[in-house]
Formats: C-alpha cells, structure tokens, sequence
C-alpha cells in the first residue's frame, strides 16, 4: 500500500515538474506580449528622432525610459499643438514583442509628455523631463535652443536656404551647464526673388536684432539697413544678386540662449518672362512673330498646333524672336502656340483666318 502511494506521489511530482515549467513559460511569454513596458523583461530601447537612431542596452538607463512611461500622469490632452512639440520615437523591445510609444518634448519641464500605442497621453513629471531634456543621447535635440537658429527665405512659394550660415551660438542645457557653438555650415541653395517681392524671412528662433546687406554682384549696394525698414526691390531686368543677413540674440536673463550668426544667399532677381504675339490672326501663307522677354532659358522650343513651315527662333539683344510661317495648305480655325524653356510655359491662341 505504502509502495503504491510513493508511486502516486512520484508520479504527481512529475506532473509538476512538467507543468511549473510550461506554466512559467506561458506567464513569462503572455508577460512579454502585454503593452504594459513594466511586465516582462525590456531587453533593449530605441531612441527615433528625425534621421537619428539610438539604442540603449544599460539596465539603468532602460529601467529610466521604462519608469518615464508607465509612471506618469494621464491627461486628457496635451497643451499645445503636437507639432509644436519635439517628437522623439521610443520603442521597448520585449522578448516576444516591441511596443512603441511617443515622447513629445518642449523647453518647458512643465510640459513633456507621452503617448502610449493606444494613443492615451501622459505628463512626465518635472524631475523626468528635466532628465530627457539634459539625456546624453538628446541634449542636442531635447531642447529648441540647443540647435542653432535657422533662417529661410520664403519666396514666390517655395523655401530657399542660405548657401552659408556662420557664426556663434552658445546655450544652457537643461543639466544646467554652458554650451557654445563655432557655426559654419555650406550649401549649394540658389535663391530666387520675383520681380516686387519684399523678403519674407522664416526663422526658428526670431533674432533681437537683424539687419539686411542687398547688392548686385559687381558690389553695387541695393539695400543697407534693418530688416523691418526694407522696401521691395524693383529692377528692369533678371539680375544675380547677394545677400547677406546679420543676425543677434541678446543675452537676457529670461532666455537660456545668445549669439551672433550671418546667413548668405545666392539670388536670382527673377522678371517674369513675357510672351508676345504681334497679332493673334494670319492667313494660310502669312504667319505670327513671337517675341518672348526675360527669358533666361538656354534654349526656347515653339510647338503651333497648326500646319506651318520652316520656323525660325533667333536670340535677340533682350528677347528670343520667333518667325512662325502659316503653311498654305493650314485649315482655317483656332489654334494654339507653344512655348517651353527652362523658366517658361506657356500656351497663347491664335486663330489662321480664311
């Protein structure tokens, strides 16, 4: 009897030594598939801002990114517009499963949050966001100022860049020491001003002072003075100019950065180029001359939709002249010109009369 109770004992024992193991292994597996980054075991945390990649494998430092986003406050919504916050990607790599959340940092240790994969929002508390914004890995992304100011022109449209920006930048990080910056940055941008445009300038941190050098490039000076009091510029003809913008950021005691930057642009003073037709009508044997000013294509292709003969398109002192013979045997009707260049498109209607 007592023989066939050990058996039953040893026998229940196996049962165990089999299950505990599966049962460990489900609860570690179903720990590590949860959203919730303080079950199962974080091996590792990726740090995404703009084309920056970062991964941390220190315990201390994954157990800190943990703690910010599974001990923080919810709320309702974040203050401000997400877009004007930094945005930094942090994805916690389980064993079994990866879980992405959203930091969105600003200047203020009031106001960094988080958002969790279901979209839930978290405020970091002072002490957290005061050690996002001074992290080894982010200082010089955390905060606004760390970066120094950048300049756009914004003509006609489109974003133009400086083709050199050079100077002295200096900041507080968030650790509260001193940072400074020797600044010299190139880039091929060419810019462009159309005919009657005032400047419209684009800053990521809007300077205390800033002032305008305008000339054309044999060093003829168009314009000397602050930024505020510069007029439109009016010229005859496309012309290449130079620019160069001088930029200062006090010193003050409620701002945690100064400096002095200059910022150079590449101008093209660009006169919108004109098309003109002598007379819009022709007969079959007589024909249209096109005349097309400001133009500063290297080549000008004329393309009429009627039946014509032989063109012919010469550069002129200040425009490109285009003969365009109507063919004898063009069906009366209402036709189209063509023009293409590099800085031109257009189409004008014409009509070959009986």
């Amino acid at each position: 009897m007592k023989q066939k109770k050990r058996k039953g004992s040893v026998i229940v024992l196996a049962i165990l030594a089999l299950l505990i193991p599966v049962l460990l292994a489900t609860v570690f597996l179903q720990s590590n598939a949860s959203d919730n980054v303080k079950r199962g075991n974080v091996r590792s945390v990726t740090l995404v801002h703009g084309s920056r990649e970062e991964e941390i494998t220190d315990a201390e430092e994954i157990a800190f990114f943990v703690k910010a986003a599974a001990e923080s406050d919810p709320i309702q919504s974040p203050a401000d517009e997400l877009d004007s916050y930094r945005r930094l990607d942090v994805v916690f790599h389980k064993y079994n499963r990866d879980v992405a959340y959203v930091f969105y940092l600003s200047d203020s240790e009031n106001n960094c949050l988080a958002s969790d994969p279901e979209g839930n929002y978290f405020l970091f508390s002072p002490e957290v966001a005061k050690k996002l914004q001074s992290h080894r890995l982010l200082k010089d992304y955390a905060l606004s100022f760390a970066e120094y100011p950048t300049l756009s022109l914004n003509q006609g449209g489109k974003d133009y860049a400086p083709c050199l920006t050079e100077g002295e930048w200096n900041h507080v990080r968030a650790d509260g020491e001193d940072a400074r910056q020797e600044i010299r940055a190139q880039s091929e941008e060419e810019s462009v001003l159309p005919q009657g445009e005032k400047l419209n300038f684009v800053f990521s941190i809007q300077p205390d002072y800033c002032s305008v050098l305008l000339t054309v490039k044999d060093g003829e000076i168009l314009y000397s003075g602050t930024y505020g009091e510069m007029p439109a510029i009016h010229l005859e003809e496309d012309t290449p100019l130079s620019m160069t913008v001088s930029c200062d950021w006090y010193e003050k005691d409620d701002v945690s950065y100064h400096g002095s930057l200059s910022y150079s642009f590449d101008l093209t003073y660009d006169i919108p180029t004109l098309c003109t037709l002598e007379k819009t009508s022709a007969a079959p044997g007589g024909g249209f001359v096109l005349r097309i000013y400001h133009s500063a294509s290297p080549q000008i292709a004329v393309t009429p939709s009627f039946t014509f003969d032989k063109m012919k398109i010469t550069k002129e002192a200040d425009h490109w002249l285009a003969l365009i013979p109507v063919s004898q045997s063009a069906t009366p009707g209402t036709y189209t010109i063509m023009v293409m260049g590099s800085d031109v498109e257009q189409t004008l209607d014409v009509t070959v009369t009986p």
